[in-house]
């Protein structure tokens, strides 16, 4: 099957979880509800396939974080969409 090929599936979703799924486009970090939902099944595979990090390296990349020097503030909207671009391959 092509890799980008899609199946259209409907859901039943509670009006609280459609609320969740509005909140995250409207925050800026997503497109739309499809986007989400496609991220979230990413996350998913990838918690399944065990690649999502354990708490030994959370408490490694915190240390190394704070051994990296003063903080800078950044924008989370920007960060979102650089970190997207970066996973797509289009950074």
């Amino acid at each position: 099957m092509n890799e980008h090929a899609r199946t259209t599936i409907t859901l039943s979703l509670t009006p609280e979880d459609v609320e969740r799924l509005d909140l995250a486009v409207r925050e800026g970090g997503y497109a739309s509800r499809e986007e989400v939902v496609m991220d979230v099944l990413r996350n998913w595979a990838d918690l399944d396939a065990g690649r999502l990090i354990d708490d030994e390296d959370l408490v490694h990349h915190y240390r190394e974080g704070l051994a990296s020097g003063e903080p800078v503030s950044v924008d989370i909207r920007d960060l979102v969409s650089r970190m997207k671009a970066a996973r797509d391959g289009q950074a």
